[in-house]
């Protein structure tokens, strides 16, 4: 097909759009049918109808065609664009809404008088097809590489091709599949700017989210050193070049999040959040072909990242957080092996559909449930409210159950949360631990440094000893609060007349994080209390009705 046609089509869409027409038409062509159904599918038109010169009749229109009958039309022009619809045929097959037949004078005979009617769209009055342009020109046809077009969705140019760096701005061009939109002819792997370490690209793509940590801190101080480190320091390259017998077995692409001080104490909300939106593109994107990721991190605040992540990046696609309690200068280190078995858990089949996972110490631990239980033992890791999900043999992952979630866990949305205020953090939510004597002094104080909301490690089952005073005045002033346990394990039950949410199963670390993301999805009080406790409840026979 001649680009001095396809620009004729476009310039007569544009045109017609300037018009306010609601129907136009089109010459027939394999290309042109797929063009217009790549339009369709993006939402710059509202149907796409094979008929004559004249427009097809009202009741073909009001019916939009589903995949199926797109992909019929599609099939029937692959290979000669005069053999679709053959009329005797179709004619007696098909029916619009169940009423009316299409009759011979709707396809004509004749080839050369057959037309592409479109429905074109508009909003506010103003038309959905506004701009549409060739890029590629009769004189200078334009070629673009994997690299050019991971440039150009990105919002930079490549080729002499603007990047797309407006709302619903497409670009289609002709691949080996077809006329495809941008986004849909690259690789999530091509379009975010990855490079793949390893030489047999058939093996299963992991991505490494490196955020520096222990793992990749080193000290002045000798082999025995496992305290005062931090002096040195490695890549994430560093540490893939230490266990090159991953490569055996995986491709491996390094994106990089540390911070400037390298320690997981400094990491902050918006870092996190920016990889949660990353790593949610990365994973549960439709053009994906990663099969999942590990991250590396501190352990100070790993189970934090855990959690969030577990909340939010939702595709069954295993991400499996790293660590180590060694640094890499000392004689025993720990972090190959950890970082080795969760390059390989993140790999395997088997975890789908597990949830966040902690690859630590030959164990596999639930994310959801995930808290550092020792301070400087390199079994530091174990879960709150359940077992581990199950151990490593010959650096092989070995599950014990088969997959499930735990009952409470709540998914958010990331695009809504990534609409609030707080963008990119999270609004501000402060931990107070309750004990004798407990000043609810410390709650309006919270509230007054501009805390959004406060989460309570209460005595026992999530008491309060005191301060139910000034919790109610915050209360009533909009602060948000949860009220956990202080104790390692076990619930803190919900109340049979709540006033705050109880946190349940999840700990006091991971409540923070809970309600952050509770409020940044805009939930009220009562919200918060259904999501925090409305499993609970459930499973207890404590169903209480709560209003928005």
């Amino acid at each position: 097909m001649s680009l001095v046609n396809l620009a004729h089509v476009c310039s007569h869409l544009q045109n017609a759009s300037k018009a306010r027409l609601g129907l136009t038409s089109i010459p027939v062509s394999k290309m042109h049918v797929n063009l217009v159904l790549g339009l369709q599918r993006e939402g710059f038109i509202s149907s796409v109808t094979l008929g004559g010169v004249s427009p097809p009749k009202p009741f073909l229109l009001q019916s939009q065609p589903n995949p199926e009958e797109m992909e019929h039309l599609a099939q029937k022009l692959k290979d000669e664009p005069w053999q679709a619809f053959n009329v005797a045929e179709d004619s007696q097959t098909i029916k619009a809404l169940g009423r009316e037949q299409i009759d011979s004078i709707s396809v004509p005979q004749n080839p050369a008088r057959r037309r592409l009617w479109l429905g074109l769209k508009y909003w506010n009055n103003e038309p959905v097809l506004k701009n549409m342009k060739l890029v590629s020109k009769p004189t200078r046809r334009i070629w673009l590489t994997s690299n050019d077009l991971s440039k150009i969705t990105r919002t930079r140019d490549a080729s002499y091709v603007k990047g797309l760096t407006h709302p619903g701005e497409c670009m289609f061009l002709t691949t080996d599949r077809g006329i495809l939109e941008a986004r849909d002819a690259t690789t999530a792997s091509e379009r975010l700017g990855l490079t793949w370490l390893g030489g047999n690209a058939t093996l299963p793509k992991v991505l490494v989210l490196f955020t520096g940590g222990t793992i990749s801190g080193g000290s002045i101080y000798g082999a025995l050193d496992d305290t005062q480190y931090g002096q040195l320091s490695i890549t994430g390259e560093d540490i893939i070049a230490r266990n090159p017998y991953l490569l055996n077995h995986t491709q491996l692409a390094v994106s990089n999040w540390t911070t400037e001080n390298n320690g997981s104490t400094g990491t902050n909300d918006a870092l996190v959040m920016d990889m949660a939106r990353f790593a949610h593109d990365a994973l549960c994107s439709e053009d994906s072909d990663i099969v999942g990721a590990v991250y590396t991190h501190g352990t100070n605040s790993l189970e934090e990242t855990a959690f969030l992540l577990d909340s939010l990046v939702n595709c069954g696609k295993p991400i499996v957080a790293v660590g180590s309690m060694r640094p890499w200068t000392h004689l025993s280190f720990d972090g190959d092996a950890n970082f080795f078995d969760g390059v390989m858990l993140a790999a395997s089949p088997e975890a789908r559909n597990r949830g966040l996972m902690v690859a630590f110490n030959a164990r596999i631990i639930p994310g959801y449930w995930v808290t550092k239980l020792y301070s400087t033992n390199p079994d530091a890791f174990g879960a709150t409210a359940t077992g581990d999900l199950g151990i490593f043999i010959n650096s092989l992952p070995v599950f014990y159950n088969t997959p499930s979630q735990p009952l409470s866990k709540y998914y958010f949305d990331l695009a809504l949360i990534s609409s609030h205020s707080s963008y990119p953090a999270l609004p501000q939510v402060d931990i107070l631990y309750a004990a004798r004597e407990f000043s609810g002094a410390l709650v309006l104080a919270a509230q007054a440094n501009g805390a959004a909301g406060v989460v309570i490690a209460g005595t026992g089952n999530g008491g309060i000893p005191s301060g139910q005073k000034e919790i109610a005045e915050a209360m009533d002033s909009g602060l948000q609060v949860v009220v956990g346990t202080r104790s390692p394990f076990g619930p803190s039950s919900p109340s049979r007349t709540p006033t705050y949410a109880k946190s349940g199963f999840v700990h006091v670390i991971q409540a923070r994080i809970m309600l952050q993301l509770a409020i940044a999805s805009g939930m009220g009080m009562n919200e918060t209390i259904e999501v925090f406790e409305g499993g609970f409840r459930r499973a207890i026979g404590q169903v209480v009705l709560l209003g928005g």
